[in-house]
């Protein structure tokens, strides 16, 4: 299950949505298939949308195919650990990127 993100209330004087700052990028994700093994559990790692895809073809064990641009979130799901994740956003006003310590927004 993937959520609704993103509407400020007020924060950087903005009220709706389409703006790239933290609160706009967080969506809650939600994952559970037949063998998954253990409790449930709650991560920190950065995601993306694009790599949700790539999940689902790993997990039912169809080929990724090449063009995909996002990662499997599998290794996240067997074992809570995934290498290191930087996450950009765009839109035609700004640049976001976020890691595990910072976001940090450009606007040209």
């Amino acid at each position: 299950m993937c959520g609704d993100y993103g509407w400020n209330l007020g924060e950087h004087a903005i009220w709706g949505k389409h703006n790239l700052f933290e609160e706009e990028l967080h969506a809650p994700l939600i994952i559970s298939y037949p063998g998954l093994k253990g409790k449930r559990k709650s991560s920190k790692v950065i995601t993306e949308m694009v790599d949700v895809f790539p999940t689902l073809c790993d997990l039912t064990g169809v080929d990724i195919p090449s063009f995909v641009k996002g990662k499997t979130l599998k290794s996240i799901l067997k074992k809570n650990k995934m290498k290191a994740y930087v996450a950009v956003s765009y839109n035609s006003k700004a640049k976001t990127i976020t890691t595990d310590t910072y976001t940090i927004v450009s606007f040209p």
